[in-house]
């Protein structure tokens, strides 16, 4: 089974996939904070400099895997990219806005989340961050597929 994958995540989840599973593409989700113009480029001259690679890049650099950088605004050529690498099962951990109902539709097997909390509770972005704020003795994962909606798959 082919599997691309979404994330924002270069260290907790992506490389034992890219290992153990056989991963058509990668892409990387880009966050949901609004830099300006002037760290931008301080981003970008401090990865020339030190010849920094973003680190996903590097992975599918190394596992000869294609890489997509998605941001809010870029979903058709998202769609172009699933479309060209063919996976049968897309895998999300950590992105940081919906998908639309057409790149849901390419997949054989759809998409499936995997969100660190029990659904329905902490639906959207930082679970982690309400679960510790609020207390909460028992945590955990859901893994449900997506649909158009936030964190309402089955």
């Amino acid at each position: 089974m082919k599997i691309a994958i979404i994330t924002q995540d270069s260290k907790r989840l992506v490389p034992y996939l890219m290992d153990e599973y056989d991963i058509c593409g990668l892409v990387e989700c880009a966050d949901r904070k609004k830099r300006s113009k002037f760290v931008k480029i301080l981003t970008k001259l401090y990865r020339v400099m030190f010849q920094k690679e973003r680190p996903l890049v590097k992975l599918s650099k190394k596992h000869n895997v294609p890489y997509f950088f998605l941001k809010k605004n870029t979903q058709k050529k998202l769609k172009k990219f699933l479309e060209r690498v063919q996976p049968d099962l897309v895998v999300v951990y950590s992105m940081s806005f919906l998908l639309k109902s057409d790149v849901l539709d390419i997949p054989k097997y759809g998409f499936i989340n995997l969100h660190p909390s029990y659904l329905p509770y902490y639906r959207g972005a930082n679970p982690d961050f309400w679960q510790y704020y609020n207390a909460e003795s028992e945590q955990g994962i859901t893994i449900h597929k997506i649909d158009a909606g936030e964190d309402t798959g089955d």
